[in-house]
């Protein structure tokens, strides 16, 4: 099971906790309860209207985390726990694929059509079961991370000018979304106290350590597949980059 599906269930758990619990303080109004009248009040909770719309609604969620793109579940994938544990806003998201989007151009296309068809040959195999977390540990969906990370390294090559523009262009806020190259609706209207996601230097530290950290300790088998891939080591690739990520504080 992927992290966005177990942290789902994981929320669900816990609004499904929190619900019953408010059932049964509001149906004895505070009052001690035995284990008998818990267990009748939890199979009374058990097919309420409330638990049913809970449940739908987190199927729905699950259902939209599986026709989530392939290319773009990977681009993420770095960046699960930082969002799990709200380091990082979600709300983000529009503005770092973005980025990723000026950084690699027209080198896009291929890496999502390679996504996309290694998904769906892995669907077609009966036996085992497709999940996110095999698609992710795939060794051919691997090495077109590292295609992109690579191209994000070649880009922050004039560092400082770099991460500046970075920053910026992660605090920007988009008066559209784009739902394809030429098809744009306008973001739904918030209150203006509404809080802004915050994205400065340490939002960029926390994003960066987890692109380019985990680069730093891959494994022998992953350092010579990727020396095979792109002509050149791990270290060769991405040292200049990781001087200037801990010259800036970020914790590889």
């Amino acid at each position: 099971m992927s992290g966005d599906a177990s942290s789902e269930l994981r929320r669900f758990a816990g609004r499904v906790v929190e619900a019953f619990v408010l059932a049964v303080d509001r149906q004895f109004n505070g009052s001690p309860v035995g284990p008998d009248l818990l267990r009748k009040a939890g199979a009374v909770f058990s097919v309420s209207d409330l638990l049913m719309q809970m449940a739908d609604q987190a199927a729905r969620n699950l259902a939209s985390e599986e026709l989530e793109d392939p290319y773009q579940r990977l681009l993420v994938s770095p960046l699960g726990e930082l969002f799990q544990t709200e380091e990082l806003s979600r709300d983000l998201l529009p503005n770092y694929f973005n980025f990723i989007n000026l950084v690699m151009g027209d080198g896009q296309a291929p890496l999502s059509e390679a996504c996309t068809a290694i998904v769906a040959k892995m669907r077609a195999e009966p036996f085992p079961p497709f999940s996110w977390d095999d698609f992710l540990a795939d060794q051919r969906v691997r090495l077109l991370l590292w295609t992109v990370l690579l191209r994000i390294a070649e880009s922050f090559k004039r560092f400082d000018i770099r991460r500046d523009w970075f920053i910026k262009l992660m605090q920007y806020e988009r008066q559209s979304v784009s739902l394809a190259s030429n098809v744009f609706i306008p973001k739904p209207k918030v209150e203006a106290d509404a809080p802004k996601p915050a994205f400065g230097d340490d939002q960029f530290k926390l994003l960066f350590a987890a692109l380019f950290g985990p680069m730093k300790k891959l494994s022998p088998e992953d350092r010579s597949a990727f020396q095979k891939s792109f002509g050149q080591t791990v270290d060769a690739a991405f040292a200049p980059l990781w001087s200037n990520l801990k010259a800036a504080g970020v914790k590889l």
